[in-house]
């Protein structure tokens, strides 16, 4: 997809993107042009405004896989404690050593993508990609939620991998929000099950609209950690 960046770049024009989305004209489906750049800024602006709230699925998943995988939980923590020490709170200064929990998040991100089908594409022009022919003004979808848990697209899990540069644009600012929220939720508590439940028990059926979510909500014990 990096290589054919340009010719993907171009959006095609659906019946929903003109009900829902503004005719078409939201940043996400959006022909490729100049309005497209401008809105791209004001997507920029707007997710770095201080009035912004957000909300991330995200975390929902991470601690749903921490709370089953207890070792993975107790790892983080220490990690966080050999960089915070006596701090109740992290900043976001102290994010960069922890490698651990970064990747906790990614892999948490590759199995329960927050859109499990990405913003279509339309080609624009013809082009041959891994044996197939793809003609100009051909829609494509690209099933993020497959590549993730496809065994022949992961067998060197430590590769770079990029998206191109017409990726969500508040990515960056999204995965230090995150990294932050749940490095200072795993820090301050201690986190267990309801009622005694074990965690070989949890309900982890997925449930797939727009977004990928727990069919069953999350149900969480905090318990303050003393420092």
């Amino acid at each position: 997809m990096k290589t054919n960046d340009t010719i993907f770049s171009n959006k095609p024009k659906l019946a929903i993107s003109d009900r829902l989305l503004y005719e078409g004209k939201d940043v996400s489906t959006a022909p490729y042009g100049e309005h497209w750049r401008r809105m791209r800024s004001i997507c920029v602006l707007q997710l770095l405004s201080n009035k912004r709230v957000q909300s991330f699925r995200v975390l929902e998943w991470a601690m749903t896989r921490l709370l089953r995988h207890p070792r993975v939980l107790k790892k983080v923590q220490n990690e966080i404690m050999g960089i915070a020490n006596s701090k109740p709170d992290i900043a976001e200064i102290d994010l960069d050593q922890m490698h651990y929990l970064k990747a906790v998040i990614k892999e948490t991100l590759r199995l329960y993508p927050p859109i499990p089908l990405l913003a279509p594409r339309e080609s624009t022009k013809d082009v041959k990609i891994k044996g197939y022919d793809i003609a100009a003004r051909t829609m494509v979808l690209v099933n993020a939620w497959t590549i993730g848990r496809d065994p022949s697209l992961w067998d060197e899990p430590e590769r770079e991998l990029c998206s191109g540069r017409r990726g969500c644009q508040g990515q960056m600012f999204a995965m230090t929000t995150i990294v932050l929220v749940l490095a200072n939720l795993v820090h301050k508590f201690d986190w267990a099950l309801p009622c005694g439940a074990r965690a070989e028990d949890m309900n982890m059926t997925e449930w797939t609209g727009l977004v990928i979510h727990r069919q069953v909500p999350l149900l969480a014990v905090p318990k303050l950690r003393p420092f």
